[in-house]
């Protein structure tokens, strides 16, 4: 199913590849299998009964939906660095229908968000960024969970097992 990538640069072969060389969907979904294997992450009582936002009916179909946004949660702190809870609402955010009204922008619930941060900081993927003094205390990818995260990425592209 994965597809094997190969990057060449003027004869050059990659021989490892990051988060940012393999598309978004395949590494979330591996990240995902990844954390649900690994048990670390307990799951709340209560994610059965939320919804992801206010512009949202329904709640998501998916019953491993939360491993699919906390694995959406660590990419999108991997490619931008120093991120708060509010920016990742707003990242994660989608229209909202107002019957035969435009439709508008409104970001997800935060509490999701926060969680997915908190549970990534437990397991040693993010860390609070102590030195931004412009953002205090936005999180960013730790070295151990910049080379987890790599080394999934890797095997993505690879197409091997994880």
């Amino acid at each position: 199913m994965a597809a094997s990538y190969t990057v060449s640069i003027t004869g050059f072969q990659k021989k490892s590849f990051t988060v940012k060389d393999i598309p978004a969907a395949e590494f979330i979904r591996a990240y995902a299998e990844y954390l649900k294997k690994s048990n670390k992450v307990k799951i709340p009582e209560w994610v059965e009964y939320i919804k992801l936002g206010t512009g949202k009916q329904l709640a998501p179909l998916d019953a491993d939906w939360v491993y699919t946004r906390i694995a959406a949660v660590a990419r999108k702190v991997y490619l931008r660095q120093n991120v708060g809870v509010v920016a990742l609402s707003h990242f994660f955010g989608h229209k909202k229908k107002f019957g035969v009204r435009e439709k508008h922008h409104v970001p997800v619930a935060k509490k999701i968000i926060r969680w997915s941060l908190q549970q990534l900081e437990g397991l040693g993927v993010l860390s609070k960024d102590k030195k931004s003094e412009l953002k205090r205390l936005s999180r960013r990818v730790s070295s151990e969970g910049q080379r987890d995260m790599d080394r999934i990425a890797d095997q993505v592209a690879k197409g091997q097992k994880i």
